[in-house]
Parts: structure tokens; sequence; C-alpha cells
């Protein structure tokens, strides 16, 4: 029976606060004339580091929003990631010392791309093996998965 409501600790009023908290941290490192220095680095270390930031963050940014949504409201959350990664973008022109670069757009879409992809598998993992999938997987691997065949029979 599929679920129509998304997982009850996410629908809890801290979730979405930190969902929020989250939104307001990242518009304010995308719109603020100087960035943290440690993003900095990471940008001169790497080439075009930035669009890994851009990659890596709005697939979390996506990941939370959509996980604060119920299926039936995926699309506009998904609307609203979008949104986000297009506005904040397009506010960098404004912002001194900041440029709106056409390939940090396309992280971005990238990111929310990715974070789409990471809800779907999450909630198929979520369908598959229930809530309580990971203590699955390690009652599978402390003995379930690899006991011998004539353990198996001595179990029966």
């Amino acid at each position: 029976m599929e679920q129509n409501l998304p997982l009850p600790e996410l629908r809890a009023p801290w979730a979405r606060i930190c969902c929020a908290l989250l939104l307001l941290m990242v518009t304010w490192c995308l719109l603020t004339p100087h960035p943290p220095q440690n993003l900095q680095q990471l940008q001169e270390q790497t080439l075009r580091g930035d669009l890994v930031i851009h990659l890596v963050v709005f697939s979390m940014v996506t990941f939370f929003i959509l996980s604060l949504c119920t299926p039936l409201r995926r699309a506009t959350g998904l609307g609203s990631a979008v949104a986000f990664a297009f506005i904040t973008e397009c506010l960098q022109f404004w912002v001194p010392n900041r440029t709106c670069d056409p390939y940090d757009m396309l992280a971005n879409l990238l990111g929310v791309s990715f974070g789409y992809g990471l809800m779907i598998s999450y909630q198929q993992m979520l369908k598959h093996y229930g809530r309580n999938f990971l203590s699955h997987r390690y009652a599978l691997m402390r003995g379930g998965l690899f006991r011998t065949q004539t353990s198996q029979q001595a179990s029966e």
C-alpha cells in the first residue's frame, strides 16, 4: 500500500525548520558578495570547483524539499527547487563580485535532477524494504546472508 504522506519524522516542525534554515544558508552563500573562505579555497584548488559545489548543494536542497512533500505534491516541490536554482543564479547578476554564469545554472539544474533521482531511489527503497531498511541490511550482513546451506537447513 503506497502512502501519500511523507515520513512522519519529516512532517515534524523541526524538519521543516531545518529545511528552511538550509534554504536560508544556501541563499546567503550564493548571494553574499564575499563567499565563505573555505568555498573560495575549493574553487581555487579545483578546475571549476564551484560547479561541484552547485551540484552537491542543489542535490541536497532538492532532496530535502521533496522529502517534505507528499507524492501528490512532488511536482510542486520539484518546480520550487528548479525556481530556487534559477532565481538565485539570476540574482547573482546584481551582487558585487558575483556573476550570473550559465555553467553554474546548468550545474544547479543537474543538481536538482540528481536530488530528484535520490528521492525517487529513496522512496523505492522504502517501498521494497520498509521503513527500517538499514536494519534489514545489517541483519543480513550479521549472519543472514552469509550463513552456509547446512545452517539454513538446521534452522528449518
